[in-house]
């Protein structure tokens, strides 16, 4: 093992060590070459402190230092302007927004001088706290906020169900519901009746075609409540509904729960998937067979 001859950075002994970047001789000298970097002095008081270890900056040695020389920075700056006193009109430095009086006796000089006013929503008369309250409460307060903030509303009927509901006049040709389940029920007429001038899917024109065939009353994208039925049989209240094999099969909880609501109304569901329909060569007999039994 290489042992190394070196001098201490602090007090100047010569000293061995294993390890060549060695500085210091002893925790003792290393301490104190650390407290002597950190010692610097105050700009207010011109004392000799210790820096923190946690404010490489730090210029003042104590809070009171920093108060006295941010005041006689301030004093010299002259950052606060000066106004006259409304009561006795002497100059003076306002120190925060909306100070108006020299002192607390010109303050109560001037609350002594109000007389009553009458308030400017109610009319009734009241003391005012200072020279610039008009209204006497704060629900009068609320009251002339709304009456001049507040915008009048405009009533229009719902194109689902005709409650009145009420609008701003920014609203006005923008809302037209008056709930959610209501703008659902007009997105699926919008929708049926889009279906009804497309003829529909191949599978539901070829059930189409069948039904006639075998002279079974039929009305196609019939609406029940929120529900569209693909075909609704009123003479045998039942539901066919052609279905798609991959979208009926995300999420099979929605159609139980729709076959259980149309149950409760005495409809019955029958679902022909749309694969079969198509490969069917005898596709009233298919429908025969699922609607009847035979």
């Amino acid at each position: 093992m290489t042992v190394h001859t070196l001098v201490c950075e602090y007090c100047g002994k010569t000293f061995t060590n294993k390890h060549i970047r060695q500085r210091f001789c002893s925790r003792t000298c290393g301490s104190a070459k650390s407290k002597k970097d950190k010692t610097r002095i105050c700009e207010q008081c011109g004392k000799s402190f210790v820096r923190a270890d946690t404010n490489p900056k730090q210029r003042f040695c104590s809070i009171r230092c920093v108060c006295e020389y941010n005041s006689s920075r301030a004093a010299g700056c002259n950052i606060y302007p000066e106004v006259p006193c409304e009561v006795c009109g002497t100059l003076f430095a306002v120190t925060y927004k909306g100070k108006r009086y020299c002192s607390r006796a010109c303050s109560y000089k001037a609350k002594a001088s109000l007389v009553e006013i009458s308030c400017k929503e109610c009319g009734k008369l009241f003391l005012p706290p200072s020279s610039r309250e008009r209204l006497c409460s704060r629900e009068c307060l609320h009251a002339w906020q709304r009456r001049i903030f507040t915008k009048p509303k405009v009533q229009q009927p719902c194109q689902t169900c005709g409650k009145t509901i009420h609008l701003l006049p920014n609203q006005i040709g923008i809302k037209k519901f008056c709930s959610r389940r209501c703008l659902a029920i007009a997105n699926k007429e919008q929708a049926r009746k889009r279906r009804l001038e497309q003829g529909g899917t191949l599978p539901e024109r070829l059930v189409k075609t069948a039904l006639e065939m075998l002279h079974i009353a039929h009305i196609p994208e019939h609406q029940i409540d929120t529900y569209t039925l693909d075909f609704f049989l009123p003479d045998y209240l039942i539901d066919l509904e052609v279905d798609g094999v991959y979208w009926h099969s995300l999420n099979p909880e929605r159609d139980v729960k729709r076959d259980d609501y149309l149950t409760e109304r005495g409809i019955k569901t029958v679902r022909v998937s749309d694969k079969e329909i198509i490969r069917s060569k005898d596709l009233p007999g298919l429908l025969r067979r699922y609607l009847f039994g035979y």
